[in-house]
């Protein structure tokens, strides 16, 4: 059966509110995919069809969203595409392809991690915020304990994208107080693709309970950071 396009169904008549998930066809974003797709609308993002396809076919109520978000026009031609949206949920994102100290990283290095984990980021939502101030909705940006902790040797080009999106979250929140909710979440290291080594069921079980172990927070936080206005960053000991 073809898949939904995300306009004809990003607006549900029945009041379901709709999630748009980046990276959501695997680690923490499928986890968080599969938590709020079952009571609401999941716009699944992701770069490759197929597997944002398996994803929307495994969900109650989905539709897919295909783009590489580094391309900004075709970025824009899909959020083009959405005439409703509750909750941006930013959790596509990579690491560093190598450890490295700074003096060995080379420049395109760290253009393709800033691009993906903070451009795009920034991006993407700039584009969906007239939706989400319609809505008076929410963004949650998916953060990393490097983003907040001592950075390691090696670990320079990471955390500094994600000490990048971390500012950023905060000035979105100041720019959109009392308009859109904006929550920044940072979970500790998972053991998710590409990383995992995993290949038995059972251990794949193992696996997506560890991930469900974040993403049910994510409900949570949807649901009640209203009631908590100065509390905007969660880390694994609010969880």
């Amino acid at each position: 059966m073809k898949a939904p396009t995300t306009s004809e169904i990003s607006h549900n008549s029945h009041g379901t509110k709709s999630v748009l998930v980046t990276g959501a066809t695997r680690g923490i974003g499928r986890a968080i995919a599969d938590e709020l797709g079952r009571d609401h609308h999941i716009i699944v993002g992701g770069r490759h069809q197929e597997a944002v396809d398996n994803v929307v076919s495994e969900l109650p109520n989905a539709s897919p969203f295909v783009v590489d978000l580094t391309d900004e026009e075709a970025t824009a031609t899909a959020v083009s595409q959405l005439d409703h949206l509750d909750v941006l949920i930013n959790s596509a994102g990579v690491s560093a392809a190598s450890p490295g100290d700074i003096a060995s990283q080379p420049r395109d290095e760290w253009r393709r991690v800033l691009e993906i984990n903070v451009v795009a980021v920034a991006d993407l939502t700039r584009l969906v915020l007239p939706l989400l101030r319609a809505s008076h909705g929410d963004v949650i940006m998916i953060n990393s304990g490097s983003g907040f902790l001592r950075t390691p040797a090696s670990g320079g080009v990471y955390a500094a994208s994600k000490y990048a999106l971390r500012a950023l979250t905060h000035a979105l929140r100041e720019e959109e107080r009392d308009v859109v909710q904006v929550t920044s979440v940072r979970p500790g290291r998972v053991d998710a693709a590409p990383q995992s080594t995993h290949s038995n069921p059972t251990a794949l079980f193992g696996l997506k309970s560890h991930l469900m172990a974040y993403a049910r927070p994510i409900r949570h936080i949807h649901y009640h950071a209203a009631n908590a206005p100065e509390v905007r960053s969660y880390s694994p000991k609010h969880l």
